[in-house]
């Protein structure tokens, strides 16, 4: 059985995420990810742009920083 789209670009068992890993990850819709993305109060590790193309930019995410990101929220909290 193969893959869908969506499956394939919310891998989490890679060292990298993209946006859709991310919020599978973190049980958080990709819209809530974005907006992690863009608050700087967050303090949300930053993405790897690896393709800019006129409509979108694919962003790429350290796993690792993920969930160090999760663990300064429980210390914070």
């Amino acid at each position: 059985m193969s893959l869908t789209k969506f499956e394939l670009k919310a891998d989490i068992s890679s060292d990298f995420l993209t946006v859709d890993g991310v919020a599978k990850y973190l049980s958080l819709s990709n819209s809530q990810v974005r907006k992690l993305m863009k608050d700087p109060k967050e303090d949300f590790p930053k993405s790897f742009e690896i393709l800019k193309t006129d409509k979108r930019i694919r962003h790429l995410f350290k796993k690792e920083e993920i969930a160090q990101w999760v663990e300064s929220k429980r210390s914070k909290g």
